[in-house]
């Protein structure tokens, strides 16, 4: 990692709750209950007694005007995905938005998997 990548990714805070999105991110995604880091969620297709939410967040990335979200998803495939958000004003501009192939354990592999997937 370069020393500009160091200081890129300093200006991010790393948020494990669904709560700690930006509004406008959470309105987004509204569509896509989900779990809290490390919260039970629907991993397979056979849900239990009690319903659980289909995604779970792995890490969101917050600075002053961007906002990458990471997390899994259960069903028929497990999957893992990223988006990625400009912040404007009281807004959420998606910038991008895919399945990516594996779970990313920090903020540069996501940034670095979405480029490839996106590209």
């Amino acid at each position: 990692m370069s020393a500009s990548n160091d200081q890129e990714n300093m200006d991010f805070k790393i948020v494990k709750k669904v709560d700690q999105l930006p509004l406008p991110v959470q309105i987004d995604l509204q569509n896509y209950p989900m779990a809290d880091s490390g919260e039970s969620y629907q991993v397979g297709c056979v849900s239990g007694p009690e319903p659980l939410p289909l995604s779970r967040l792995i890490f969101g990335a917050v600075s002053d005007d961007e906002c990458f979200v990471h997390f899994e998803s259960g069903g028929f495939a497990h999957l893992y995905s990223g988006r990625h958000y400009k912040l404007i004003g009281n807004k959420a501009e998606l910038v991008e938005s895919s399945y990516v192939p594996e779970k990313c354990e920090n903020l540069e592999q996501l940034k670095q998997v979405l480029a490839e997937v996106t590209g």
